[in-house]
Protein backbone atom coordinates (compact mmCIF):
# COMPACT_ATOMS: atom_id res chain seq x y z
CA UNK A 1 0.00 0.00 0.00
CA UNK A 2 2.28 2.75 0.67
CA UNK A 3 4.76 1.98 -2.18
CA UNK A 4 1.56 2.36 -4.18
CA UNK A 5 1.20 5.80 -2.53
CA UNK A 6 4.76 6.79 -3.50
CA UNK A 7 4.39 5.63 -7.11
CA UNK A 8 1.08 7.87 -7.13
CA UNK A 9 3.00 10.81 -5.93
CA UNK A 10 5.96 10.21 -7.90
CA UNK A 11 3.44 9.96 -10.68
CA UNK A 12 1.46 13.07 -10.11
CA UNK A 13 4.69 15.30 -9.59
CA UNK A 14 5.82 13.87 -12.83
CA UNK A 15 2.96 15.05 -14.65
CA UNK A 16 2.51 18.70 -12.87
CA UNK A 17 6.13 19.33 -13.96
CA UNK A 18 5.50 18.08 -18.03
CA UNK A 19 2.11 20.44 -17.42
CA UNK A 20 4.48 23.52 -15.87
CA UNK A 21 6.54 22.73 -19.36
CA UNK A 22 4.07 23.26 -21.16
CA UNK A 23 2.41 26.45 -20.12
CA UNK A 24 4.63 28.83 -20.61
CA UNK A 25 5.46 28.98 -23.97
CA UNK A 26 1.17 29.33 -24.64
CA UNK A 27 1.80 32.28 -21.89
CA UNK A 28 4.20 34.05 -24.25
CA UNK A 29 2.48 32.93 -27.10
CA UNK A 30 -0.72 34.77 -25.75
CA UNK A 31 1.59 37.42 -24.91
CA UNK A 32 3.33 37.79 -27.97
CA UNK A 33 -0.01 38.20 -29.59
CA UNK A 34 -1.49 40.82 -27.36
CA UNK A 35 1.51 42.92 -27.96
CA UNK A 36 1.06 42.54 -31.23
CA UNK A 37 -2.75 43.90 -31.44
CA UNK A 38 -1.61 46.81 -29.14
CA UNK A 39 1.14 47.80 -31.10
CA UNK A 40 -0.55 47.26 -34.38
CA UNK A 41 -4.02 49.14 -32.86
CA UNK A 42 -1.58 52.09 -32.12
CA UNK A 43 -2.21 51.55 -28.55
CA UNK A 44 1.13 52.83 -28.18
CA UNK A 45 1.35 52.34 -24.03
CA UNK A 46 -0.30 49.12 -23.93
CA UNK A 47 1.67 47.56 -26.91
CA UNK A 48 5.01 49.24 -25.10
CA UNK A 49 4.01 47.55 -21.70
CA UNK A 50 3.24 44.41 -23.22
CA UNK A 51 6.47 44.33 -25.48
CA UNK A 52 8.84 44.72 -22.48
CA UNK A 53 7.13 41.96 -20.37
CA UNK A 54 7.45 39.37 -23.53
CA UNK A 55 11.45 40.77 -23.50
CA UNK A 56 11.91 39.94 -19.98
CA UNK A 57 10.29 36.46 -20.43
CA UNK A 58 12.22 35.92 -23.97
CA UNK A 59 15.03 37.97 -24.23
CA UNK A 60 16.35 36.14 -27.09
CA UNK A 61 13.00 36.83 -29.55
CA UNK A 62 14.59 39.18 -32.25
CA UNK A 63 10.80 40.01 -33.52
CA UNK A 64 10.64 41.65 -30.21
CA UNK A 65 13.51 43.83 -29.74
CA UNK A 66 12.20 45.32 -33.67
CA UNK A 67 8.73 45.63 -32.55
CA UNK A 68 9.76 47.56 -29.80
CA UNK A 69 12.24 49.92 -31.65
CA UNK A 70 9.93 50.54 -34.09
CA UNK A 71 7.35 51.78 -31.09
CA UNK A 72 10.03 53.81 -29.76
CA UNK A 73 10.45 55.22 -33.26
CA UNK A 74 7.16 55.80 -33.82
CA UNK A 75 6.24 58.15 -30.37
CA UNK A 76 9.58 60.17 -31.07
CA UNK A 77 12.23 58.32 -29.16
CA UNK A 78 15.33 58.03 -30.88
CA UNK A 79 17.54 57.27 -28.63
CA UNK A 80 15.59 54.26 -27.36
CA UNK A 81 14.87 52.97 -30.57
CA UNK A 82 18.79 52.70 -31.23
CA UNK A 83 19.02 50.71 -28.25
Amino acid sequence: MRSLRIILLATSLLLGGCAALHQQPNDIYELREKAQAAYIGEQDDKAERLLLGLAREAPNEPETWFTLGNLYARTSRPDQAID
